[in-house]
């Protein structure tokens, strides 16, 4: 079976939009990759330890500001 060049430029112009978003995992749903790994616990205990010391940080610094009595602002910037 013979297919013109043209006919087949055609068929994957026409496809070619659904399957990069399926290679890519890009949907239109804006749904996120799962992880495959489960973190380990001295993974999980590393970046708990990275993200208390970061706050506490930003504590000290000034950087977290109380506006009520449940919210907070962070001054992101430098």
């Amino acid at each position: 079976m013979r297919i013109k060049l043209e006919t087949l430029n055609q068929e994957i112009d026409k496809k070619s939009k659904e399957v990069n978003q399926i290679i890519f995992g890009n949907n239109s749903y804006g749904e996120r990759k799962v992880r495959s790994r489960a973190r380990s616990r001295d993974e999980a205990e590393a970046l708990t330890q990275l993200a208390i010391a970061s706050w506490e940080k930003a504590v000290k610094t000034g950087k977290i500001k109380v506006i009520g009595e449940r919210s907070i602002y962070y001054d992101y910037r430098e």
